[in-house]
């Protein structure tokens, strides 16, 4: 639950934390609260990057959408925005459910229209700097 991750986030401001599968929203039931405000209030603390992983598994494996993933993923986006967020696979828990390309095309679909900065920030950036790797 969130609730949680916003109580340790507000004791220790001076910590960075990964928010990892977007707090596994219910997807699979399409249930978005409490999920979708609590992912907006914790995205207010700047000490908290969240990784873009793990969405189609919360789905139902055998009959998901694209159209039932974008929405989650646009949220997080819209919430962190593109500084804040980093691409993440899964793989290979992913198999389950999904093949790789397709987690690809939707991440892709959702940020159409992003600059060329935007997108090395979801894909490359973000990551390098909040795990402090060599670029």
């Amino acid at each position: 639950m969130i609730s949680y991750a916003l109580e340790l986030v507000k004791r220790c401001p001076e910590v960075s934390f990964i928010l990892d599968h977007i707090g596994k929203p219910d997807i699979k039931n399409g249930i978005r609260e409490p999920w979708w405000g609590q992912l907006g209030e914790l995205a207010r603390y700047p000490n908290v990057v969240c990784k873009v992983s793990g969405v189609i598994t919360e789905a139902d494996h055998q009959r998901w959408t694209a159209d039932q993933i974008r929405p989650y993923v646009s949220h997080v986006i819209q919430c962190f925005g593109f500084d804040r967020v980093m691409y993440g696979s899964d793989w290979t828990v992913s198999e389950l459910s999904h093949a790789y390309p397709a987690w690809v095309d939707i991440i892709d679909d959702v940020v159409m229209g992003a600059s060329k900065t935007e997108i090395h920030q979801l894909y490359r950036d973000t990551a390098i700097r909040t795990y402090r790797l060599p670029a």
